[in-house]
């Protein structure tokens, strides 16, 4: 087991951002894992904006976390794809409303946050992964920009 494997709450709350709920997050099995993912980045850019929270997300967009499921940890991860089709697919749903989004594959380390298959809480989110990440890690140079057809950018 590794030194962060054995963090106090006290430690993880100078790692997290303050509306993480990180002991709940523990609860339902995350961990500092490592995957190979996608990650839709909405605003077109590959930067560490791309990798902010739904949470975030909302509050950038309107505020309103009313609309959000707050008692669901996935509210306050970053969403991420194991499965390329999975994230295309999700990717035709973005580029609706933001037609510059652009698709990036790389690694989530250990090191950067925990993070949990999604299904093991829900098992029809086959592929989506739930990426908590550390308050001060830089993530994005860890990822690439993914070429797409020209009919995947339009989203067909």
């Amino acid at each position: 087991m590794g030194y962060k494997d054995k963090m106090t709450n006290e430690h993880m709350q100078k790692c997290f951002p303050a509306y993480i709920p990180e002991e709940e997050i523990r609860k339902a099995g995350a961990k500092e894992n490592e995957y190979n993912v996608y990650r839709i980045c909405k605003w077109g850019e590959l930067n560490q904006h791309a990798f902010i929270s739904t949470y975030e997300e909302v509050l950038e967009r309107d505020g309103n976390v009313n609309d959000l499921d707050l008692n669901d940890i996935s509210s306050f991860s970053t969403s991420c794809f194991e499965k390329e089709k999975d994230a295309k697919r999700m990717m035709k749903f973005f580029t609706k409303k933001n037609p510059q989004a652009i698709l990036a594959y790389g690694n989530i380390k250990k090191e950067t946050g925990l993070s949990q298959k999604t299904s093991e809480r829900k098992p029809k989110q086959k592929s989506h992964v739930d990426w908590w990440i550390y308050k001060d890690s830089i993530i994005y140079s860890d990822f690439k920009k993914v070429t797409l057809e020209r009919s995947e950018e339009n989203g067909e």
